[in-house]
């Protein structure tokens, strides 16, 4: 299994993904505005609403099949989110976005065991909304992703989600991503290479 750590290009603090799918890139190699507010839709939200970005060859030929691309992202490091935690009185911000009765039964959830000084791991908060499956509107995804990147959340990171040793990352706040350009997919014959 491979580090998500290799990934990393240091000399620029940034890491490189491939992304299958359809995105609107700008003259600048960034995400268009539309892009950056966009979540996906209840079915594609596994691991949360972000998007979704891999180290492996294999993964974004399944996800750039017919007309979509492939896409080669660079993006800034940030925070992860197994490393923030979020004031519980927080949560109740969520009330806005999931509803009062949704956000009652998460603080009840959290209450029961993940409450410690006050403050609740920002992971866990996401795995009950995924779990219970508070997260159905476009309105309820949106507003958890805006949230976590402003409790400081910006990406979640996974090692070999699909069995193949490959590094997924979540990516919440759409701001890191550094540069994006569509790649010829005879470009992307074999994993990203790992940075030591």
């Amino acid at each position: 299994m491979q580090s998500f750590s290799e990934f990393l290009i240091e000399n620029t603090n940034t890491y490189q993904f491939y992304h299958g799918g359809n995105l609107d890139i700008t003259t600048q190699g960034t995400l268009s505005p539309s892009d950056l507010t966009k979540v996906p839709k209840s079915k594609r939200i596994e691991y949360g609403p972000g998007l979704y970005l891999t180290t492996s060859s294999q993964v974004v030929e399944k996800y750039a099949k017919g007309s979509r691309k492939v896409y080669l992202l660079t993006v800034q490091k940030g925070n992860d989110i197994s490393k923030v935690k979020i004031d519980f009185d927080k949560i109740d911000e969520l009330s806005s976005t999931i509803g009062k009765s949704k956000t009652k039964l998460l603080k009840n959830k959290l209450e029961e065991r993940f409450v410690e000084n006050g403050k609740v791991p920002a992971y866990v908060v996401l795995n009950i909304l995924l779990n219970e499956s508070l997260l159905k509107t476009e309105k309820a995804r949106k507003g958890i992703k805006d949230f976590l990147v402003a409790s400081g959340v910006d990406y979640e990171l996974h090692q070999s989600p699909f069995g193949w040793g490959e590094s997924m990352m979540v990516l919440f706040n759409l701001s890191l991503i550094k540069n994006a350009k569509v790649i010829d997919r005879k470009e992307v014959v074999k994993d990203l290479p790992r940075v030591k």
